[in-house]
C-alpha cells in the first residue's frame, strides 16, 4: 500500500471498498463471505469429470471472486487430504478475444506457469512432482536454448550448443510447446485425479451471440479438451 494511503489510519491494510477480484489465497478465502453454499456446489461441479460449469450474474456481483476462492479451497482440501488428488488454480484468468490464436497461445503459457508455481504441491498431495525445471528456464529466463522436435524433457530433443533465441521469438511459439504442455498435463495428475482450474471470464464482452459461439467452438476443439484442465 502507498505510504500516503488513508486506510491504515482507519485500521485497514487495504481499501475495504475495492472492487478488485479476490485472489486464490488465504486473504481471498477470508474475505469471501456468505458464499459457502455456492462455493461448495461449484467445487462439486468442477470436480465432476466431463462437466463444464458456468456461472452467470450481473457485472460486478463477484463471480470471478467466487471462482478464484473456490479453486483455492479445492487446492487446500487436496493438500490436507493427501490422497493423490490435486486441483490448483490457474495463475491467470482468460478473457475472450477476437485473436483466437493469441488467446490459445496465452492459455498454454498460463498452464505452464501454473505447473511451475505449484510443482511442490504434487508431492504434498501424494503425487509425483512434475519435472518443470527446464520448462521454468525456458519460459522465465531471458533466453533459452533452441529446441527441435522429438523426445526429451519437454517433449523435445535438446540440440545442445545450437544457439539461443528470446522467449518471444517465432521459434518459441511454434516449436511444439503445446505438445509438451499436453504431455505434462496428461502425466502430472495421474489417473484423472484433479487438474488445473481455468476461468474463461467476462464472456459477455464478445459482441454477438455468433461471435461468442465461434470463440467457444474454436476453444472446444483446441483447448477445452486438454487433459486435466477444468474449465469454468
Amino acid at each position: 500500500m502507498s505510504l500516503f494511503s488513508i486506510w491504515p489510519a482507519f485500521g485497514f491494510s487495504a481499501n475495504p471498498y475495492s472492487q478488485d477480484t479476490l485472489s486464490a489465497d488465504d486473504t481471498g478465502d477470508l474475505l469471501l463471505v456468505g458464499r459457502d453454499a455456492e462455493s461448495n456446489e461449484m467445487q462439486r461441479l468442477v470436480g465432476t469429470e466431463g462437466s463444464f460449469p458456468t456461472l452467470e450474474g450481473p457485472i460486478g456481483v463477484g463471480k470471478s471472486s467466487l471462482l478464484e476462492v473456490t479453486a483455492y479451497r479445492m487446492r487446500r482440501a487436496c493438500l490436507e487430504a493427501k490422497q493423490g488428488e490435486l486441483y490448483i488454480p490457474a495463475v491467470a484468468r482468460f478473457q475472450p478475444s477476437s485473436d483466437l490464436e493469441a488467446l490459445e497461445a496465452e492459455i498454454y503459457r498460463v498452464l505452464a506457469q501454473t505447473l511451475i508455481r505449484y510443482a511442490a504441491d504434487f508431492e504434498v498431495a501424494g503425487l509425483f512432482r512434475p519435472d518443470v525445471e527446464e520448462l521454468n528456464k525456458w519460459l522465465n529466463s531471458s533466453k533459452y536454448s533452441s529446441w527441435q522436435g522429438g523426445g526429451g524433457a519437454l517433449g523435445f530433443q535438446a540440440n545442445t550448443g545450437a544457439g539461443e533465441e528470446g522467449n518471444t521469438g517465432e521459434g518459441y511459439t511454434k516449436s511444439g510447446f503445446p505438445t509438451a504442455i499436453r504431455h505434462l498435463l496428461a502425466t502430472a495428475f495421474g489417473e484423472q485425479r484433479g487438474g488445473i482450474v481455468c476461468i474463461l471470464d467476462n464472456l459477455e464482452l464478445v459482441e454477438t451471440v455468433g461471435a461468442a459461439r465461434t470463440t467457444l467452438d474454436h476453444l472446444r476443439d483446441r483447448v477445452f479438451n486438454l487433459p486435466n484442465v477444468r474449465w469454468v
